[in-house]
């Protein structure tokens, strides 16, 4: 993508460098005329030249044109439809648009073999991927197999026998979860490199024996990640007919949400799938168990807002669950009657939501707390709650949880006086 975009010409000189292709051949002196990989501007010069076109066409081609600014990811394009049509269309008229702007979209990847096989292009070998049944690419680093139409994990192997605080940390941040799919397995490894923290362990100092086995288990059984497969596709039909519900929880050691899209498929049953997830770590300092699941209560708002304008769900059902009777009194009660502390996030919940969209969930039947107290990767492959939801999901709305709230609390009441 760099090398479609030329430099102006009076920046040139800024883009100086000299070569030889062996150490006995002499200099020679070049100027770059184009976005150079390695620069510190480079990514944001691509991306400015994308928005720039989404900008030139947005009153002809309004929908070509948030696409443009919206679905790209650096060079790399995602996109979908819910017919072989719509996706050819789209296709068409986004190289053809892009073209004329001078940037050759190539490296064509889809689930549809039907749209593969109309894409060809004599003169670029590259212009499509075609991949045999068990091959994977990347999308966005996510493994992904277009065939079987999966997500993969890919856990690299672990050899390190004694390890450090400073190597942990490294290690944890190669697993690449963007939408939180494996926040159980994950938030344990933060939850251990916080237990390192309140340990005292200094960066380089290897590990003591019981922590040192402690994290080697625990790196072990990541491995089983590798083997599950991941369905891309979380929803069937139209959008219109489809709710999103999203659940928070949190334990002493971590809090989070996790959020559903309840649609129907062909054969006329109600469906769930989990869409996103997002854990913390609980912070350091003491919070009262309501506080933390008041913590959680925001992730979700802040998640939900995410989910719905990144997918553009502007007319979906929503419905908010959580395991906290005293949450929901104080979302209920309004933020004027509470104290400080939950008086400005309840004002946040309530920013994003309505008291009426706040339901509850018995705490054996909500999916985050699976991620608010972790699952070991074994269990984790056939943890159907986690990735499902719970089974009234499936139900008409008459069999969902009811619950009456209970204004009446004092918990964190805030003190007024009155006098005459």
């Amino acid at each position: 993508m760099y090398r479609q975009i030329w430099i102006n010409s009076s920046q040139w000189d800024f883009q100086r460098i000299l070569w030889r292709s062996k150490p006995t051949e002499p200099l020679r002196h070049y100027r770059l005329k184009t976005v150079t990989y390695g620069t510190r501007s480079a990514p944001f010069l691509a991306i400015r030249c994308l928005h720039y076109i989404s900008e030139e066409i947005e009153q002809s081609e309004p929908e070509i044109a948030h696409n443009i600014k919206t679905k790209f990811f650096m060079d790399d394009y995602l996109d979908g439809a819910d017919s072989l049509e719509e996706l050819q269309l789209k296709q068409s008229q986004l190289e053809e648009l892009l073209m004329s702007h001078g940037f050759q979209l190539r490296k064509w990847c889809s689930n549809s073999q039907e749209l593969m096989s109309s894409l060809h292009n004599d003169l670029d070998k590259h212009y499509c991927i075609n991949l045999s049944e068990d091959d994977t690419i990347k999308a966005l680093g996510i493994t992904w197999n277009p065939k079987t139409d999966d997500l993969m994990v890919n856990v690299h192997e672990y050899s390190h026998r004694e390890v450090s605080k400073r190597m942990i940390l490294a290690d944890l941040h190669t697993f690449w979860d963007p939408i939180g799919l494996l926040s159980p397995v994950f938030i344990r490894g933060r939850m251990f490199l916080q237990e390192l923290w309140q340990s005292n362990v200094t960066w380089d100092d290897v590990l003591p024996l019981k922590l040192n086995k402690k994290w080697n288990a625990y790196r072990k059984q990541l491995q089983v990640l590798n083997n599950m497969k991941i369905s891309r596709r979380v929803w069937f039909g139209n959008l219109q007919t489809a709710e999103l519900h999203g659940f928070c929880d949190a334990s002493e050691k971590a809090f989070g949400a996790c959020i559903y899209i309840r649609s129907w498929n062909s054969e006329g049953k109600y469906i769930s799938h989990l869409v996103c997830a997002k854990g913390r770590v609980a912070p350091l300092q003491n919070l009262t168990l309501p506080r933390l699941e008041l913590k959680a209560a925001v992730v979700l708002i802040e998640l939900m807002s995410q989910l719905i304008t990144s997918l553009r769900f502007e007319t979906i059902d929503i419905n908010y669950w959580t395991d906290s009777e005293i949450v929901l009194n104080w979302i209920h009660g309004g933020a004027q009657n509470w104290k400080t502390y939950v008086a400005n996030r309840v004002a946040k919940i309530r920013e994003g939501s309505t008291p009426g969209q706040w339901r509850y969930v018995k705490s054996a039947e909500n999916p985050a707390d699976i991620l608010s107290r972790g699952i070991s990767p074994h269990a984790f492959q056939t943890c159907d709650q986690w990735w499902f939801g719970p089974a009234w999901l499936k139900e008409e709305i008459n069999d969902w949880p009811a619950w009456t709230p209970n204004i009446n609390s004092n918990l964190e009441r805030k003190k007024t006086s009155y006098s005459l």
